[in-house]
């Protein structure tokens, strides 16, 4: 008997799920369709110029986007931007310096002094020129200083003091030979040198950006909070000195900024070594228990505007970039530097200064002193192409007596004394020193130049 077929039935909720199955792959067919012709869109038009230039905006938009919230807004972005540019204004300065004349290994410095007073103890000295003349060699360490003093063409005193090969000589024109000098009489070999050393300003540029690289990279985000445009460093005194430290010493393991440093101040590396020890140790006298450092800036950019340096909030240091003017006040000194008319600046509460003109060529600045001493000083370059010659003019008035005094200067090609058969100080007999003095107190006219020559020549001949 042949069997019974089953018959096959589908309930309600097979039903369900094939609608639910149906539905999902029509879903993917328009999706796959409509990605397809999107596709197919870009593909017909990525070659036009509009299209091309959008894609370019659109890119720039979202990567200056996130280049701003990940780099310019970040907080140590800002804040080791800012150490950069300070090193960068100082890098700047230095250059400027180093143009200098008075930075060239050799050189002639010359000149003539005008003096004017109406003082009854300085007007001896009235009516004169002082010619000077100096000859600088730093590479052999070779000085001389020259002075001639004339009055209605005759020369009351010519008298060089020479520095070479660790001797000392004085020469005194139409009055005796050149003598031969111990250094323990006119000592002025060491402190000459110490003002004529040969600086390398390159050398220090080095050393100083590669100490501003370690300070940027010991600057811990953790110490810097950014709230709106401004943007602390805040440190305790632990911290401070911890940074402090550690900086520290990766300047003395780093052999190039110790090296830059000696060459550059002619000194040794252990005498750098010593002197940021020395920094270390006086740390330890620091009477804060915290340190800020404020950047202000303004503008989508984080224009800087302002630096604050706070000690306990108690603001030590202020400095305005938009008008250049600045405040400190710390310990003992106090000086605000400030704009009305003109820049002026008060130092202490008893000096008071008022610049007429402030720039690389010209300087003329009025000047008072506890509010009874006044006067003016003027420097200025002659050409402003170079710095070879200019003019320096000094005066002080108190109460009715006036003093002026105006140095015209000159700088020129090295020109070096040649000294010729010097006599020994030790062997000049008494009976030529005696000759010496006379001549000094006949030729010599204002006395008390002439009194101070007269010692020197009586301590050399003890």
């Amino acid at each position: 008997m042949p069997r019974k077929k089953k018959k096959n039935t589908i309930n309600e909720e097979d039903i369900k799920k094939l609608k639910e199955y149906a539905e999902e792959k029509t879903q993917e067919i328009k999706i796959s369709h409509n990605i397809n012709e999107f596709y197919n869109l870009l593909e017909s038009d990525k070659n036009h110029t509009p299209f091309k230039i959008l894609s370019i905006i659109l890119l720039f938009i979202v990567g200056a986007f996130f280049v701003y919230k990940l780099v310019i807004s970040d907080s140590k972005f800002i804040f080791t931007s800012n150490i950069t540019k300070i090193y960068e204004k100082l890098a700047n300065n230095l250059v400027k310096v180093g143009n200098s004349e008075i930075f060239n290994s050799k050189y002639n410095l010359n000149g003539v002094i005008e003096f004017n007073s109406n003082d009854k103890s300085l007007q001896e000295y009235n009516n004169y020129l002082y010619n000077i003349n100096f000859d600088i060699d730093k590479d052999t360490n070779k000085y001389s200083f020259n002075t001639t003093i004339e009055k209605d063409n005759y020369t009351t005193l010519d008298a060089t003091y020479l520095i070479s090969n660790d001797k000392n000589y004085l020469k005194l024109n139409n009055i005796y030979n050149t003598i031969t000098l111990d250094n323990s009489i006119v000592n002025l070999d060491s402190r000459l040198q110490y003002l004529l050393k040969d600086y390398d300003l390159q050398k220090l540029n080095n050393a100083i950006k590669s100490i501003k690289n370690i300070i940027n990279k010991n600057i811990d985000k953790q110490y810097l909070n950014k709230d709106k445009n401004t943007i602390t460093l805040s440190l305790s005194k632990e911290e401070y000195s911890s940074l402090l430290s550690k900086t520290i010493d990766e300047i003395k393991d780093n052999n190039s900024i110790i090296n830059n440093l000696a060459s550059t101040f002619k000194i040794s590396n252990e005498q750098i070594t010593k002197y940021l020890d020395k920094i270390l140790q006086n740390n330890l006298d620091n009477n804060f228990n915290n340190l800020k450092f404020i950047i202000n800036t303004n503008g989508l950019f984080y224009k800087t505007t302002s630096y604050q340096l706070l000690f306990d909030d108690k603001e030590v240091l202020y400095l305005d970039v938009d008008n250049l003017t600045f405040k400190i006040n710390y310990n003992d000194i106090n000086i605000d530097f400030y704009k009305e008319d003109k820049y002026k600046a008060n130092i202490n509460n008893n000096i008071y200064l008022t610049f007429n003109e402030l720039n690389y060529d010209v300087i003329d600045v009025d000047y008072k002193l506890d509010n009874n001493i006044f006067g003016n000083i003027h420097f200025n370059k002659y050409n402003k192409k170079d710095n070879k010659s200019g003019k320096l003019i000094y005066s002080i008035v108190s109460k009715d007596i006036k003093t002026s005094f105006n140095f015209d200067y000159r700088f020129e090609q090295y020109n070096p004394v040649v000294i010729n058969n010097p006599v020994d100080y030790k062997s000049i007999s008494n009976e030529d020193y005696s000759t010496i003095i006379k001549k000094i107190n006949e030729q010599v006219i204002i006395k008390p130049i002439a009194k101070d020559l007269i010692n020197t020549i009586e301590k050399i001949n003890k």
